[in-house]
């Protein structure tokens, strides 16, 4: 059985790995920072835990899935990690249309907020975080209340402030 804090602390110490590296990759997509983050917690797990699986939209509740979650192929539930992602890119970016701005809404953000305690609340998952990558502050205002932390990711954002990861922690135990 997988040690649920190596988990989480891992999943945290990758959540900074991004930020640090943040300006060196450009990303268009959540599913872009999604995918990084299960390419790498997968990489760390394969031999350190076999029984551990990383997914992406994983199903979770009969009408809730997960943006990314850690699952112990050897008792399923409740998942190890469950986490709920939102993507906001700069608007001054050349390469996404403006028309396409904003990506997402602070009710889709608070939504994920809600979604990322239920999978804890309903014991679907031991923990549960939701994660805001704002990258030119669009939501810094709503965000620094709703969210416990802010970890900045290096990048200037509109109002000369750093671009940041907002991320909320939901657990039954500590």
């Amino acid at each position: 059985m997988v040690e649920h804090d190596f988990v989480e602390n891992l999943f945290v110490a990758e959540l900074h790995q991004l930020a640090r590296s943040f300006t060196r990759r450009t990303y268009y997509t959540e599913r872009d920072i999604v995918f990084t983050l299960q390419t790498r917690l997968t990489e760390a797990l394969r031999h350190r835990e076999p029984s551990v699986q990383v997914f992406n939209d994983y199903k979770l509740l009969p009408t809730a899935r997960a943006d990314l979650v850690v699952v112990d192929e050897s008792q399923h539930f409740p998942a190890v990690l469950a986490v709920e992602f939102k993507y906001e890119p700069d608007r001054r970016r050349q390469d996404i249309p403006a028309g396409k701005f904003p990506v997402t809404s602070w009710t889709e953000i608070t939504k994920d907020i809600a979604r990322a305690e239920v999978f804890v609340v309903e014991e679907r998952a031991r923990v549960g975080y939701a994660v805001l990558i704002d990258e030119d502050g669009r939501y810094r205002d709503r965000a620094h209340p709703a969210f416990g932390q802010m970890i900045a990711m290096g990048r200037p954002d509109t109002a000369g402030g750093s671009a940041a990861c907002w991320v909320q922690r939901f657990s039954s135990v500590g």
